[in-house]
């Protein structure tokens, strides 16, 4: 079983917090949602817990080994990340930008293997991008260039996948996509956490829930304990129409 965990993190900026003692932890067979309002800290939680960013104060193990002590080709073998707004500079296809994430894989200048080569098909099609992989990245849509991009996650195999904000902008049918596919790896074994601004999605794929506000955890757990109405009101200002169940919350409303 895969764990990253962190502990007591606390990011400074200048002299001003943006993380503060932070515990979270992402394990194989989960899908982690980290939500809050904006400027919450979350997609620098996200940074520190790829080893992209120092934390100020606190621990980060991957499997009980100091995520530190790893060598940079070790942890890009282990820790797969997709950014905010991902952008590649030159044309390629969707096969070749899903190649790249074979690379943590052989060095520079070895050609791809045979696994290599079943790798990136995979990916491809649990990306549901197999039938573009020879187009463009740069004509896809919005959707569909996500999607390639989760491709080549996906293409490296990594027991620890992070991913920022995937679905900012996407219309409906790729948001679900996207999460459909990221909640895959995650029942397939990974360790998964993913940055969300919907919380009604968040409920749905997710779950565990860390919700975070001035770059403090306000609660960690299932949707339902951590989306009370209370914590909607107090951090978001809305309240939320559950389903029967109390599973999933349906809509979110404003408190006037």
């Amino acid at each position: 079983m895969t764990t990253l965990h962190a502990t007591g993190l606390s990011v400074l900026r200048g002299a001003t917090p943006v993380l503060t003692a932070v515990n979270c932890r992402v394990e194989s067979g989960n899908l982690l949602g980290i939500c809050g309002p904006n400027a919450a800290g979350k997609s620098t939680l996200l940074r520190c817990l790829a080893g992209l960013l120092r934390p100020t104060q606190g621990t980060l193990e991957l499997d009980g080994q100091p995520l530190a002590a790893l060598a940079p080709s070790d942890r890009a073998r282990a820790i797969g990340y997709l950014a905010q707004n991902v952008e590649i500079a030159w044309r390629l296809s969707v096969r070749e930008l899903a190649t790249l994430g074979r690379f943590p894989h052989h060095s520079v200048w070895s050609r791809l293997s045979p696994t290599d080569c079943i790798a990136i098909e995979h990916a491809l099609a649990q990306a549901d991008v197999a039938g573009l992989s020879e187009r463009s990245v740069d004509t896809l849509s919005g959707g569909e260039r996500m999607r390639a991009h989760l491709a080549r996650v996906f293409a490296g195999a990594q027991r620890v996948i992070l991913a920022d904000e995937p679905i900012t902008a996407l219309e409906p049918r790729y948001q679900f996509e996207v999460l459909a596919a990221l909640r895959d790896q995650a029942r397939t074994g990974a360790a998964v956490a993913v940055v969300l601004h919907d919380l009604a999605l968040a409920t749905r794929y997710c779950d565990r829930l860390v919700l975070l506000n001035r770059g403090k955890v306000i609660a960690a757990g299932l949707p339902s304990e951590v989306l009370t109405d209370a914590r909607l009101a107090e951090t978001f200002g809305v309240r939320g129409v559950w389903t029967e169940d109390h599973g999933r919350l349906s809509a979110l409303q404003p408190l006037r």
